[in-house]
């Protein structure tokens, strides 16, 4: 199974992480929703290891990637975040 994207919808991404969240985002675009946990989503993107505090990963990779994705290609993005506590996982 291969995911297929119009290379017209994508390549005027600026970062890696970007890119990757969108290949990752298209392969679930039938189903509407993609659920994933904190730690996958930092080894998806490239950057597992960097970014430990919630608040800063989300405002230099996730807000970035997702605002680019909705502004440059066909998917229109939003996310959720759950806790368990205090903590986003």
């Amino acid at each position: 199974n291969f995911t297929q994207w119009r290379l017209g919808d994508v390549y005027q991404f600026k970062a890696a992480s970007t890119w990757k969240l969108y290949e990752n985002l298209a392969q679930w675009k039938n189903t509407g929703r993609w659920v994933v946990g904190l730690d996958e989503l930092r080894l998806r993107l490239g950057v597992a290891g960097n970014y430990p505090d919630w608040y800063v990963f989300n405002r230099d990779v996730i807000s970035k990637a997702v605002e680019e994705i909705n502004a440059l290609s066909d998917l229109r993005v939003e996310y959720n975040q759950e806790k368990r506590g205090r903590r986003v996982t």
